[in-house]
């Protein structure tokens, strides 16, 4: 049997319904005083759903990029996935504990250590299906690039 991660399950132990996905993706890149700021957003449908939870969508915007060292960034975005929008299996994993049917907030700073080392701080303060599952999680990264 696999594992649906928040799909609809057709009794069998299956997915519902396919998945072709129709997807839009927009982002607008600009400078604040000097500051890089990219605005962005992403709609997705399922049109072979076989029920109406088929959308999902998120909104967000990134200020500043960590590239020199003393560099920081931050990003922020919210977002909606119902449950049959994407095969829960390849969406974020860290959002709402993976798989679909979650929406919130996803927080994101990030400092440039070093040429190639990065510090990262990212928090999730998510909904899993119904308003009653609150799902939490802070994530430390440091990340080396070579």
């Amino acid at each position: 049997m696999i594992s649906l991660k928040g799909n609809t399950d057709n009794g069998s132990g299956g997915y519902l319904s396919d998945y072709d996905i129709a997807e839009v993706f927009a982002e607008l890149g600009l400078k604040a005083n000097g500051v890089p700021v990219s605005i962005f957003g992403n709609h997705v449908v399922n049109t072979a759903a076989e029920i109406s939870e088929d959308t999902g969508w998120l909104f967000g915007i990134k200020i500043n990029k960590a590239a020199q060292t003393g560099d920081w960034a931050f990003s922020y975005n919210y977002r909606d996935i119902d449950v049959d929008a994407v095969i829960g299996g390849l969406n974020d994993s860290d959002f709402s504990n993976g798989g679909t049917g979650g929406k919130g907030h996803k927080f994101g700073v990030k400092y440039q250590c070093a040429k190639n080392v990065q510090a990262a701080l990212t928090h999730f303060d998510n909904q899993k299906g119904s308003e009653d599952v609150n799902y939490n999680r802070t994530q430390a990264d440091l990340i080396f690039k070579f």
